[in-house]
């Protein structure tokens, strides 16, 4: 499912823990295809996660933490 969602062609990408199920070759997999996607595409990324390697790459980055 996380390979179809990066290679759909959207405005707007959800991602829930991506790479939660993922080892060491596939989670550098992963970050390969989202910054080639956030380098070639203009599409909006929102990933909901608690690993700081998911989302690293981002431009914001919003803890809910600070809002209860």
């Amino acid at each position: 499912k996380l390979a179809l969602s990066l290679f759909f062609e959207s405005d707007l990408l959800l991602l829930d823990e991506p790479t939660v199920n993922l080892d060491k070759n596939f989670q550098d997999w992963y970050n390969e295809h989202i910054n080639q996607i956030i380098a070639e595409k203009n599409c909006t990324i929102i990933i909901a996660s608690n690993e700081p390697n998911e989302y690293k790459m981002a431009y914001q980055v919003l803890d809910l933490e600070l809002y209860r």
